[in-house]
């Protein structure tokens, strides 16, 4: 199992002031408590209906086309 709150203390240890990072694993929720609580400023989170594998294969388009499947967030470190 990932432990997304270590990345995030990683992350935030290893972050220059103003720097920027990214993941690609975890949930949106779980990623942004674990660098809230490392001490990270989130400046951004976007969601997006774009998909790099079909993880839903059971699902119609029509209906996938309503639901988000990727993010973007943007997390800061103060100055």
């Amino acid at each position: 199992m990932f432990d997304i709150a270590a990345w995030a203390r990683t992350v935030a240890r290893l972050l220059a002031p103003g720097g920027g990072s990214t993941s690609s694993r975890g949930t949106p929720s779980k990623i942004i408590m674990a660098l809230i609580n490392a001490g990270l400023r989130i400046e951004r989170f976007t969601e997006h209906r774009d998909e790099y594998f079909n993880s839903m294969p059971r699902i119609p388009e029509e209906q996938k086309s309503k639901i988000p499947r990727t993010f973007s967030l943007l997390a800061s470190r103060p100055l």
